[in-house]
């Protein structure tokens, strides 16, 4: 089977499909931000070619459902000091396809084994879909913490070994 999705940059033109997930109050209950606007979208999309131009180690990737030709999710990557942490968000109308882990582990794909240990993600511990995709590509909670909205924050480690 081909992969439907491709991982690209974020371009202009990427605006309406990033406020239709960004502007999604549903997707947004497990994060730390509030919905946006269109002109926030429009905002946070020349953010994200700036840090391209700047060759930023922290970036946002667009989700392409390949036979439609629309960004469909984004995938970001954001460097810590030790770690590297990946999320991914999608629009409500392709939940439940599997294009979450496809997603995570065309990404891990791209990388060199050493620095695979480095990946981790953050999730509300209340997503339990997000949870089923990181376990389903070898992450394991490591550690949990307490935000200050009251919400619980479990860590996922990628660990080494076969992923499902």
């Amino acid at each position: 089977m081909n992969n439907p999705l491709i991982l690209r940059p974020i371009r202009t033109k990427d605006a309406g499909s990033y406020y239709e997930i960004f502007g999604d109050p549903e997707i947004c209950r497990y994060d730390d931000f509030s919905p946006i606007t269109e002109d926030e979208s429009v905002e946070d999309i020349v953010r994200i070619l700036d840090g391209y131009a700047r060759l930023d180690e922290n970036t946002e990737l667009a989700i392409e459902l390949a036979e439609e030709g629309k960004m469909i999710g984004v995938f970001a990557v954001l460097c810590g000091l030790k770690y590297k942490y990946i999320g991914y968000h999608f629009n409500r109308r392709y939940w439940g396809r599997g294009f979450a882990s496809l997603v995570v582990n065309m990404y891990l794909d791209t990388l060199k084994p050493k620095d695979r240990a480095l990946i981790r993600a953050r999730v509300d511990s209340q997503n339990a879909a997000s949870i089923r995709v990181l376990e389903k590509c070898g992450f394991r909670r490591v550690s949990s913490r307490r935000l200050e909205n009251a919400t619980r924050e479990w860590v996922y480690h990628w660990q080494p070994g076969p992923r499902k």
